[in-house]
């Protein structure tokens, strides 16, 4: 949070006013999501886990493979009681939302969201937690969002936000535009991800690839109108594909270059139903996005995502992996397995050094990574 300490008759230039409303903090939620071939109950997925949604409402971080530092530029927020809200897909997406936290005082699960996780039972469910940052707490501000034929989730915060709204806004097809209900950078974020999938308002799915490049697309956008927004001039990293998916260690030494004194966290989930896009990003290659873990969704055919394990004792612990930074992964039911691929430099450095150093416990032995 930034506070400017000014004499009483002074005068602030419009455009320093514009930039000191665009630096605010960079927040962070919880979110978890599965995608799968079996219907599976959303009180399982959501409610059943050790560390299960609510408790990341309020719980300590859990963040294994994170070291002591890493765990101080995470951006985790360590509350998460301005709404929550279960999304899911049954001929289309759905969701219930409040504006309210997910535990009572006593820190117990209220009886509204237990209510809407156990009624669901789908292919893809959604859940989320939200730390309210730049807009107030309302229904209409909570995750997930329903954007015509996809749920979508986020967090994180664009960087200098209230400085381009109105270009982003400018940007959106009007059918798309419309869709935006509340106040929330987030809700802006999938409106730009709309906005890049063809002939989005008359179809209910797309192909994996088509979801990759909108949010690719997307990433672009926010970084190109925050750089402009803010005055930055920091170059951006070339997509690549890798079959490294999780966060390890370099074995090289890579001295990163950056510029960007206030960066974007850009952890997003969203689905069409057939498949699941999740991305790790933080725009700044000098510092790390909140946290985000993956693991197979046990028999289910299928894969959970999270912003923390859902587990918290051995050995089921050690099945969650941590997603690299600035990563995208994807599942469908047509590809089967997760694909991955760097949206940034620091993420392309570090898994051209795995491949390079023949780290075989990082290695995938296909073009998709096969899970185990």
């Amino acid at each position: 949070l930034v506070f400017v300490v000014m004499p009483a008759n002074a005068w602030i230039q419009p455009s320093l006013l514009l930039l000191l409303l665009a630096l605010h903090i960079v927040g962070s939620c919880r979110m978890i999501a599965y995608a799968g071939t079996t219907l599976l109950d959303g009180g399982k997925i959501l409610l059943d886990g050790e560390h299960s949604l609510p408790r990341m409402a309020w719980a300590p971080a859990v963040t294994p493979g994170i070291t002591q530092d890493e765990q101080g530029r995470l951006r985790n927020h360590a509350l998460n009681l301005d709404g929550w809200g279960v999304g899911w897909f049954d001929r289309g997406p759905h969701h219930v939302r409040s504006a309210h936290a997910a535990v009572d005082a006593r820190n117990e699960t209220v009886a509204a969201l237990e209510q809407a996780a156990r009624t669901v039972s789908s292919t893809t469910v959604f859940g989320h937690v939200r730390a309210s940052v730049g807009s107030r707490a309302a229904e209409v501000n909570s995750h997930p969002f329903v954007f015509g034929p996809i749920l979508f989730m986020h967090n994180g915060a664009l960087a200098g936000f209230a400085a381009f709204r109105e270009q982003l806004r400018e940007r959106l097809r009007p059918p798309i535009r419309e869709l935006i209900r509340g106040q929330t950078d987030s809700e802006h974020l999938a409106a730009l991800i709309a906005h890049h999938l063809t002939d989005f308002e008359h179809r209910r799915t797309f192909v994996p690839s088509e979801l990759r490049a909108a949010v690719r697309a997307a990433v672009a956008d926010v970084l190109e109108l925050s750089d402009q927004a803010l005055e930055h001039r920091e170059p951006l990293g070339v997509p690549t594909h890798t079959r490294v998916c999780d966060a390890r260690p370099s074995s090289k030494a890579h001295t990163p270059v950056c510029t960007r004194s206030n960066a974007s966290s850009l952890n997003m989930l969203v689905s069409d139903g057939t498949t699941l896009v999740a991305t790790r990003y933080r725009s700044s290659e000098c510092e790390a996005p909140p946290s985000l873990y993956y693991k197979r969704a046990g028999m289910e055919g299928g894969l959970l995502f999270s912003s923390e394990p859902l587990d918290t004792s051995m050995p089921a612990l050690a099945s969650w992996r941590l997603l690299g930074k600035d990563m995208m992964a994807s599942w469908s039911v047509g590809e089967g397995d997760m694909t991955c691929e760097c949206l940034g430099l620091a993420c392309a450095v570090t898994s051209m050094q795995l491949v390079a150093d023949g780290d075989g416990d990082a290695l995938i032995n296909s073009e998709s990574s096969n899970i185990k």
